[in-house]
């Protein structure tokens, strides 16, 4: 038999990353389906129920069918996590765009997207205050994805971070092109 201590570290490696590999595929995946769950009760709910004038009535059945899908399925299914399925429904109205966002975003950052807007209008009402500005810092910045999240609405800008420095000439140039800008 051969001792942990003898076993050769490029096997160990690879077979680590593989094994990491699998797990973060099986996570997007999972974290895919999910999302696409969330949006599809959530799309169910809002078209059934809590348009038009049966809104009052809407809010009692979300409340019941929660109390229900918590029975059967566990504390998962809360009454707010309805509304979050309804909220994704709502603000992403197109099949479509969620199936490009749930493959970049997990829930939680989708669930914290959907809610900005109203965050946003809340800290101008509390702090009398000018709109606030965010910025979203990425390793590659994806132009639809902004687009499809209306982010610009909402004054939240993206930028790409470079993770090594450009070629000097590379960097001169660009400055260079923003103080014409500034000009």
């Amino acid at each position: 038999m051969i001792a942990s201590q003898h076993l050769q570290q490029p096997l160990l490696t690879d077979v680590r990353q593989l094994i990491d590999a699998a797990r973060q595929l099986v996570a997007q995946a999972v974290n895919a389906e999910l999302t696409q769950l969330y949006w599809q009760v959530g799309h169910r709910i809002s078209t059934e129920l809590l348009h038009g004038k049966r809104a009052d009535y809407g809010k009692q059945v979300v409340a019941e069918l929660a109390r229900q899908l918590t029975t059967d399925f566990g504390k998962g299914w809360s009454e707010q996590q309805l509304r979050h399925c309804v909220r994704l429904a709502d603000v992403l109205p197109q099949e479509q765009i969620l199936s490009t966002l749930h493959r970049e975003l997990t829930w939680s950052h989708l669930k914290t997207l959907i809610y900005i807007d109203d965050a946003l209008e809340k800290h101008e009402q509390i702090e009398g205050e000018s709109t606030p500005i965010g910025l979203i810092l990425c390793t590659g910045k994806n132009t639809e994805h902004v687009e499809l999240l209306q982010l610009p609405q909402s004054n939240i800008r993206v930028a790409d971070y470079l993770t090594l420095l450009p070629p000097r000439e590379t960097l001169q140039a660009k400055l260079h092109q923003s103080i014409e800008l500034a000009r």
